[in-house]
């Protein structure tokens, strides 16, 4: 009988480490899903910021262009001029500030989301 209660608790324990390996693989699973949703997440938020970078350079290029025409069209104007480019810039500033605040929002709430998994 002790050599049968030795089996015994030598498949108990087996059993038990077999339910403990099988918990850490679907704690792995769980991870690893976590983890490419988190991936996902993150690329798209990297192809916003492309986006907004991309933007800014036409609307830098845009300013850029609208500054020589209206030089040539106020034949060098320099109150106006300077004026109008100020204006420009503060809109320009503005535009990205907006762009980038939204950005980091969305990396916020990515950052969130990933804490509470």
């Amino acid at each position: 009988t002790a050599g049968l209660r030795e089996m015994s608790a030598g498949k108990e324990e087996r059993l038990r480490l077999l339910r403990e390996a099988r918990d850490a693989q679907n704690k792995l699973a769980e991870a690893e899903a976590s983890l490419r949703v988190t991936a996902a997440q993150l690329a798209s938020s990297m192809a916003q910021a492309a986006d907004l970078k991309e933007a800014f350079a036409e609307a830098t290029q845009q300013r850029d262009l609208l500054r020589d025409e209206l030089s040539k069209a106020r034949g060098g104007d320099g109150d106006e001029l300077s004026r109008l480019r100020a204006e420009n810039e503060a809109l320009v500033s503005r535009v990205l500030d907006e762009k980038l605040k939204a950005v980091e929002e969305i990396n916020s709430m990515n950052e969130e989301i990933a804490m509470l998994r």
